[in-house]
């Protein structure tokens, strides 16, 4: 039986090898593609995508004004709806166009999105901040998870920045951090600094049917990814109750995100650090240590790479956003820490 010392050489070896991408996965079977289903998806894509953001701000709006308990006074000018503004907010992030173009396309789609009235640009602009429009947003956020509640188990948690310039890259900036770390940051947790500056953001995703359970936003640099970990995981955990298993990259192997993960009732699958010893078998409660070898179970190494693989599934979830739009819409107010 191999000792302490040469299975922890062997885990740090497979750490070293699924980092720089040269493990042996396991191929899986091609799936076989159904283009007459790709086809007809294509061609009604922006019918279907209006049509949701009709509906389910709506139905937010709904949700919302049943809840509230005296009814809103009428003084002075009606204001625009906010289920109008969040319309158009979502329409804008999902053709990824400026406010003026924003502001265009309601007067040719108004009917398709249920608008009760037009509004310029201008009020586009001030919305991005309205405390309404964040509650509106939370709330369809909660209806877009409802059909997928009890089904989806797994999470993974990463974060990224938008950048304010085309030509600036998110993922090249972070990595020149790694390897030259910047003087007073707190570590690989700090964001990134720029020439022109990115817009950091956190978020849950679900590894199953890919739908975005938490998010947050901020452009401060004294935050890093893991001053959000317990705000956002304690959010999922409320849109689903059967959470089992939390995914995320090396940075959140540490003790208090395995302790916090065991409290929601999920299992912490990370992949450990370079440095990661076996003297330790799980989390202790009430320990902070930064490199622990939580999580890491006597199984072998194929259940590890196995949340290893679906935790990039969150990596490329992020970018699908930062396609749609370059403008950071569902949070513009200042971030909230735990």
């Amino acid at each position: 039986m191999p000792s302490v010392g040469q299975r922890g050489e062997f885990l740090r070896k497979v750490i070293t090898q699924v980092r720089t991408q040269d493990y042996p996965y396991d191929e899986r079977a091609p799936r076989k593609v159904d283009w007459h289903a790709y086809d007809v998806a294509q061609a009604n894509e922006i019918a279907d995508m209006l049509e949701l953001i009709r509906v389910s701000v709506d139905a937010a709006a709904k949700r919302i004004e049943d809840r509230r308990k005296r009814p809103r006074r009428d003084r002075g000018q009606p204001p625009v709806p906010t289920q109008d503004v969040v319309k158009v907010l979502l329409l804008q992030s999902y053709f990824g166009v400026s406010n003026r173009v924003a502001e265009g396309l309601t007067r040719i789609l108004d009917e398709k999105l249920g608008l009760t009235k037009p509004f310029s640009y201008k009020t586009i602009e001030r919305s991005y901040d309205r405390r309404a429009v964040n509650a509106l947003l939370d709330e369809v956020l909660a209806i877009s998870n409802a059909p997928v509640e009890g089904l989806e188990t797994a999470f993974g948690i990463d974060g990224s920045g938008t950048p304010t310039r085309k030509r600036q890259n998110y993922a090249e900036t972070r990595e020149g951090q790694r390897k030259k770390p910047e003087k007073g940051s707190s570590g690989l947790d700090a964001f990134p600094k720029a020439k022109h500056d990115f817009v950091y953001s956190v978020f849950v995703v679900g590894a199953t049917f890919k739908l975005i359970s938490a998010w947050r936003s901020t452009a401060r640099h004294d935050l890093g990814e893991l001053a959000f970990f317990e705000p956002l995981m304690r959010e999922t955990k409320v849109l689903h109750p059967g959470m089992e298993m939390a995914l995320g990259d090396g940075l959140y192997a540490t003790r208090p995100c395995a302790n916090l993960a065991r409290e929601l009732g999920a299992v912490l699958r990370s992949l450990p650090r370079r440095n990661v010893t076996l003297k330790r078998l799980g989390p202790t409660l009430g320990s902070k240590c930064s490199t622990p070898s939580s999580g890491i179970r006597r199984s072998g190494s194929r259940s590890t790479t196995r949340g290893n693989r679906r935790r990039t599934l969150t990596r490329s979830s992020g970018a699908r956003t930062h396609s749609l739009s370059g403008r950071d819409w569902t949070r513009g107010r200042p971030a909230r820490t735990s």
